[in-house]
């Protein structure tokens, strides 16, 4: 698994879910700059939006968007301490809460970048 990664990027929440987890995976630092990760290949031709944070499964799936990285690295590993089980309405609080953060407070955050 490849997590490609810019620092101060918001990268860093799945980053802490991989940890919590305990799955093994790689970090891949990406250049904004010339979109080129560190061992030099073009980023847009992995990841054609150019936005980190960028998964890369074992198997070939390919997941952009925090939130979601979150979310599905939580369910493969059945994780209900990260994110309780499916229908569990204490779930939705958290989505609820994940949403919030990537989608409005996130933002709020922008002018100090």
């Amino acid at each position: 698994m490849r997590l490609f990664y810019t620092a101060g990027a918001c990268s860093l929440a799945p980053h802490i879910v991989l940890q919590e987890i305990g799955h093994d995976f790689k970090l891949v630092n990406v250049s904004f700059k010339n979109h080129q990760t560190e061992d030099g290949q073009d980023f847009l031709k992995i990841n054609p939006k150019g936005q980190v944070p960028f998964l890369i499964t074992d198997e070939g799936l390919h997941l952009s968007e925090g939130t979601i990285i979150s979310q599905y690295l939580a369910e493969i590993m059945q994780n209900t301490h990260l994110l309780p089980a499916f229908g569990d309405l204490k779930r939705y609080k958290v989505l609820e809460w994940m949403n919030y953060i990537s989608s409005e407070l996130h933002k709020s955050y922008a002018p100090f970048f």
